[in-house]
């Protein structure tokens, strides 16, 4: 929350650091050695408000303590609404087809997503999806955090959904 919305992009080393671990979980999915970070991009309209990249600045921080690169011209994204702003269902309309592979760009065999938090999964997989349509092989996410949603508001469709494996440092944050 700091980083992002107080404009604090320099706790970013620690956060990566927290995050470290959680790619563990993944190495016995991902092959590192032909993997890259791929941010969750922001619309222009939202970076040019915030100045920065979140997920991007993590995506960096995790490059330097893994020497996996970073490939964050692979995914743009369309404005929508902000994902806090939503009920459960209308999360995953609002990002439906949000993400998309940008042109000309050289993709990776696999990808590690790179996000700030995990609440229902619509942002990872939107980005998935976009991913594997353009010919990724192997898509997996690693976030700082979770969200730990109610039962009532966290939808059915991220539960089922088992497209993308999410590994999370294992902060948690309670939300409605």
């Amino acid at each position: 929350h700091r980083m992002k919305y107080q404009n604090d992009p320099l706790i970013a080393t620690d956060l990566a650091a927290l995050m470290v671990p959680a790619l563990d979980l993944l190495r016995r999915h991902i092959r590192f050695n032909q993997a890259a970070f791929v941010p969750i991009p922001l619309s222009r309209w939202r970076f040019v408000s915030r100045g920065f990249n979140q997920s991007e600045i993590l995506a960096v921080e995790l490059a330097k303590l893994t020497g996996v690169p970073v490939k964050a011209s692979v995914l743009v994204r369309k404005h929508t609404k902000p994902q806090h702003e939503l009920g459960r269902d209308e999360r995953f309309a609002n990002l439906r087809g949000a993400c998309a592979v940008g042109r000309g760009v050289r993709l990776p065999e696999s990808v590690i997503l790179v996000d700030d938090i995990y609440t229902s999964g619509a942002t990872l997989i939107s980005a998935a999806n976009a991913l594997r349509i353009a010919g990724v092989a192997h898509v997996a996410a690693v976030t700082v955090a979770r969200a730990v949603l109610t039962p009532a508001s966290q939808p059915e469709r991220a539960r089922q959904d088992r497209s993308i494996l999410v590994a999370c440092s294992g902060i948690t944050s309670p939300t409605n």
